[in-house]
């Protein structure tokens, strides 16, 4: 039961900031084991430090999906239907950058 509960812990508490607080709490309750003042103190230690271990878990996490993209970004080659569309899109989106095109005086040759 506490192998179960920790696979699905980790694969939903990733995203939500502060996780390991309600993870711990289900665990020990999982586990079946009574919340004394010892377990108590554990608990208050980890809380302490929680904001610690939430920056690390948050930088894997990142680290993670970024290198995810680009092995795919290099090993997917760009659609060239989809090219057009992604160009066209950006022209019409009010976040894309506009190249400024140096202006030529058709009449002057």
């Amino acid at each position: 039961v506490v192998a179960l509960i920790a696979a699905l812990l980790s694969i939903g508490g990733s995203p939500i900031p502060s996780a390991g607080v309600s993870t711990l709490y289900v665990m020990v309750a999982g586990a079946g084991i009574p919340l004394t003042s010892e377990v108590e103190l554990y608990v208050s230690f980890a809380l302490a430090i929680e904001w610690l271990l939430d920056s690390i878990r948050t930088t894997v996490n990142v680290t993670g999906d970024s290198i995810g993209v680009a092995i795919i970004g290099h090993l997917v080659p760009p659609s060239p239907d989809l090219t057009g569309v992604v160009a066209s899109s950006m022209r019409q989106s009010s976040f894309a950058l506009e190249v400024q095109q140096p202006h030529s005086d058709i009449n002057a040759v």
